[in-house]
């Protein structure tokens, strides 16, 4: 038996000061358990998050300053059995997710209620106001949201000399009730606030998979189905193979898997500040395959060397986006209907056997990822598909030092295709090629039972703009310990 429960308290006045609606605050809470003996094992999870964030620019950057708070509930359970070589997993699970949405940031610091008044000096309406802007006529208040997802699974696997065949089952039922998001009229929560929009909906998720040991050769296959009630029934297989090339861990791969994705409530219902969701959307479908060898070399060497090479490209089909026409200040969901994404990676690992030196290096990792895209947003701005990244590099190291010292070095490049509309001017800019430095030193005192670190990312200060106008933070700090007790 084991139990552990865990609590924390974090906030923050924002990246960017006092003023700059980028504050927030989060209070989590958490408790698992695991229990076993004879008649199985049971797992139980249960938490609770609490969070209120400005939201600068996050969603539009046509209404810069808002607002947003969440509370989400999850709980878990799963059992499980073994009988020879069978083994059953049985689970269910659910979660409750209450979130207010407000366009205009409603503060002393920013909007403030103010009464309208007609030519006698009555009391007529009520506006929000900051200095030198009003909330447009149509806001009346939030968008609230009460969201649950309830669903069990079921997967139970059989193993033989030669392989593994397994089976599962998985069904969930997803539902919204908003006065935002829906057709109908589902209910009120527990204080009573009418919710008159709403919907629900039922995924269910069948799989059958055979996994095949024959020698060096391993290969798996999944025969898999998706139902929705919205959107219908797909086929979605699965199809990987690998050789092992010698027994230092050098192997070759391949696979071929199908993926799908339903729109969400918000990309179906949502008509609010300048987005505008559609019903007429559909579910989303790619098909990926990726092929790659890893290599160990000089193995047997001082210093063993890692490569991995992956190509991978992927056919998306009806893929979900958002997107605003030039000229435009609305944002549509929209399905765009076929884009394919052709990259590769390469990854360079060096681990060095270990030494009696005071200064060792532990590892040292370098690699390289670039994509290409079949299609570009030329006449509108893409908020999701299109905005990837191009190219990015990403260097890290680490050596422990004299006196049980840890030092790491991470460095990061990135090249992103598309831009970001800037607020009030409705300019499109394209996204700058970004480099972050990021160094963490800790120290272990064993006798203590005691570990303290430093971690520094974004060390040099670059700013950052990431996708929809949103500044990532500057020079962030953090110290920490922690302390066993015995």
């Amino acid at each position: 038996m084991r139990h552990r429960i865990s609590a924390s308290r974090a906030g923050t006045s924002g990246m960017l000061g006092r003023g700059t609606n980028t504050d927030a605050s989060l209070l989590r809470a958490r408790y698992a358990g695991w229990m076993a003996g004879e008649w199985g094992s049971l797992r139980i999870s249960g938490g609770l998050a609490n969070k209120a964030f400005g939201a600068q620019n996050f969603y539009t950057s046509t209404y810069p300053t808002q607002y947003e708070t969440t509370l989400t509930g999850q709980a878990q359970a799963t059992y499980t059995k073994a009988w020879g070589r069978s083994t059953l997993d049985a689970s269910a699970h659910h979660r409750t997710h209450v979130d207010a949405f407000h366009l205009y940031r409603n503060h002393d610091d920013y909007y403030v209620p103010t009464d309208v008044l007609d030519s006698a000096g009555n009391v007529i309406g009520s506006v929000l106001v900051m200095a030198g802007d009003t909330a447009a006529s149509w806001y009346s208040g939030p968008n609230n949201h009460l969201s649950r997802t309830t669903g069990g699974r079921i997967h139970w696997r059989h193993r033989t000399d030669w392989g593994e065949t397994y089976v599962a089952l998985d069904v969930r039922q997803e539902g919204v009730v908003s006065n935002v998001l829906g057709v109908d009229s589902l209910g009120r929560d527990d204080e009573g606030t009418l919710y008159p929009l709403g919907d629900v909906r039922w995924n269910t998720d069948a799989a059958l998979g055979q996994t095949l040991r024959l020698g060096r050769v391993s290969l798996s296959g999944t025969a898999a189905w998706n139902h929705n009630t919205m959107f219908g029934l797909r086929f979605v297989p699965g199809l990987e193979a690998s050789v092992a090339l010698n027994d230092e861990g050098s192997v070759l791969f391949a696979s071929a898997n199908r993926s799908v994705r339903h729109p969400s409530f918000t990309d179906l219902y949502y008509r609010v500040g300048g987005a505008v969701g559609s019903r007429d959307l559909v579910s989303e479908w790619a098909d990926h395959l990726e092929a790659g060898v890893r290599l160990w070399l000089a193995s047997d060497g001082p210093v063993p060397l890692s490569l991995e090479q992956v190509l991978f490209h992927r056919e998306g089909h009806d893929l979900i986006d958002w997107a605003r026409p030039n000229g435009s200040l609305t944002t549509y969901a929209t399905n765009l209907r076929e884009v394919a994404f052709t990259g590769f990676e390469t990854v360079l690992t060096a681990r060095p056997a270990a030494t009696e030196n005071a200064w060792k290096l532990r590892y040292g990792r370098l690699s390289y990822a670039t994509m290409q895209a079949s299609e570009q947003s030329m006449g509108f701005e893409s908020n999701y598909v299109l905005d990837g990244l191009r190219t990015k590099w990403d260097l890290s190291a680490g050596w422990t030092l004299p006196g049980e010292v840890h030092a790491d070095v991470r460095w990061s490049y990135q090249e992103r295709v598309g831009g970001y509309t800037v607020g009030g001017s409705g300019e499109e800019m394209p996204f700058e090629p970004t480099s972050q430095l990021g160094i963490s030193v800790g120290k272990a005192f064993t006798g203590l039972g005691l570990r303290a670190y430093v971690r520094v990312d974004n060390a040099l200060d670059a700013v950052v703009m990431d996708i929809g106008n949103v500044q990532q933070p500057g020079r962030w700090v953090r110290l920490g310990f922690a302390y066993t007790i015995r």
